[in-house]
């Protein structure tokens, strides 16, 4: 089973970085090229224990439906998001975030398993962990930005 672990240095407090990853509204800008959009459970603001959202996304050439939920969350250092069903086999996103000297690290652990038994063994190694790759660097990308710029401004204080 693949994992993806990616680390992203951001100077920014920690609570921003942390309500940043959590943000919907943010996520479907950062996915925006895959039109991306929200089909059920909670369609913007903030990310809580137990929500679910249901995404819909074209990756591939072809429309996906995946529902995940939020299995564990700890302001400001961790939160989970699990597929509950979807595209894949299996999928956990582990979303960490350490305080360091005067940065914060953004650690994403993304597991995974493909469907398809061997096939599918095949694709996540030529392609699939390749795409997915991107795609959370996109949106690590994405949240760096905002985070150190008066940008996320607009996505958080619309949640107060």
């Amino acid at each position: 089973m693949p994992t993806i672990i990616l680390k992203t240095s951001i100077q920014a407090p920690i609570q921003r970085v942390f309500d940043l990853s959590r943000s919907i509204d943010l996520h479907l800008q950062a996915a925006s090229k895959y039109r991306e959009s929200v089909v059920d459970g909670r369609s913007t603001g903030l990310v809580e224990l137990h929500d679910t959202v249901t995404w819909r996304a074209v990756h591939f050439g072809i429309s996906w439906e995946m529902k995940v939920q939020v299995t564990e969350l700890s302001s400001p250092t961790r939160f989970v998001d699990e597929m509950i069903h979807g595209p894949f086999a299996y999928m956990r996103h582990i979303h960490e975030f350490v305080q360091e000297s005067s940065s914060v690290c953004m650690i994403d652990i993304f597991d995974y398993k493909a469907p398809f038994g061997w096939l599918g063994s095949l694709t996540e190694y030529s392609v699939l962990s390749r795409h997915m790759k991107r795609f959370l660097l996109e949106r690590n990308h994405v949240i760096k930005s905002m985070a150190e710029s008066d940008s996320w401004k607009h996505i958080l204080e619309a949640n107060e």
